[in-house]
């Protein structure tokens, strides 16, 4: 991978010095007409190509890049947009709909309080969306809501009432809700987290996935931590394994693994109607996988529209 963006980032550099050339030939006063067009299709070509760069490889994308055929009034180059954090979720009870933040604390474990309480049947097995050893798929979680509370989250039921989540009274109402008997506890020895401590999406793979299935495709559907910002229409991200991830000025991350996904992303839930063919559209086109998980390096808090930066290795 290393080889492939140096090369990448020497390739840009040809491209742009190519660019340079072009432009300087299109403001040429002796150039003819067919001159000047023909270099203007030249720039055009090697724009979208270092453009195509750009979003394939993005530690170019870590700092402001300067673009020289893309120019503000003043005559002075303008910048290629940097990557940013786009959204914050968290989800105080596992498998419930979640919050979205402004801002959030960052441990060791994951953002502060996300997935700590889960809800447990009789047999001992977390509520979720799929039927594995550890878990059991329970239709009618979404339509519960977890929410941040201290020092324990709150649970809203589909009327709008909310309760505590440590109150066997609501446990009661949950499992009316869910057609069986469940209590709502806290994290154990065992964390609640399917893969990792943090999950991470990004736009640019938003985008690839709305041209593969021709419609937009809510972030929300992926229930991650973190949506960032990044230009083009790939999948970023998985170049991403191993490799630190600076967000804002205090927090670090290093994404370990693609994310395995299941028929939850399928499942209605906020605004977002039931889908019949996401998991197999990622299934067919990114082996069942979107976005990664993260470990936490260095913790600390993050914050929307924080710079998010590739740190090259």
């Amino acid at each position: 991978m290393t080889r492939n963006v140096v090369a990448a980032a020497d390739g840009s550099g040809d491209i742009t010095k190519g660019i340079a050339e072009v432009a300087d030939a299109t403001r040429s006063t002796n150039a003819g007409v067919t001159e000047t067009e023909h270099a203007a299709g030249q720039l055009a070509e090697l724009s979208a190509e270092l453009e195509r760069l750009v979003a394939r490889f993005p530690v170019l994308t870590s700092t402001w890049v300067t673009h020289p055929v893309r120019r503000s009034c003043s005559g002075r180059p303008s910048k290629v947009r940097s990557m940013k954090l786009a959204e914050i979720r968290c989800y105080p009870i596992k498998s419930l709909l979640g919050e979205q933040l402004t801002t959030a604390e960052v441990d060791q474990r994951g953002l502060v309080g996300d997935r700590l309480w889960a809800v447990r049947d009789t047999d001992g097995k977390l509520g979720s969306g799929k039927n594995t050893r550890r878990f059991r798929r329970m239709p009618g979680l979404f339509t519960l809501r977890g929410h941040s509370g201290d020092p324990v989250p709150v649970v809203e039921l589909p009327d709008g009432s909310r309760f505590a989540a440590d109150k066997p009274a609501g446990h009661g109402a949950v499992s009316e809700v869910l057609g069986r008997r469940v209590t709502i506890e806290r994290e154990a020895e065992v964390m609640h987290h399917d893969e990792g401590p943090v999950s991470l999406i990004t736009t640019a793979a938003l985008r690839r996935l709305h041209d593969l299935v021709g419609e937009p495709v809510d972030p929300v559907r992926f229930r991650a931590n973190l949506l960032v910002d990044v230009p083009g229409r790939d999948f970023p991200e998985d170049g991403w394994l191993g490799r630190a991830v600076r967000i804002g000025s205090e927090v670090v991350l290093r994404p370990r693994r693609r994310l395995t996904r299941c028929v939850m992303i399928d499942l209605a839930q906020e605004d977002a109607p039931q889908q019949g063919h996401l998991l197999r559209t990622v299934a067919e086109h990114h082996d069942m996988t979107f976005g990664v998980w993260a470990t936490v390096e260095r913790p600390g808090r993050i914050r929307l529209q924080d710079a998010v930066e590739v740190v090259p290795a």
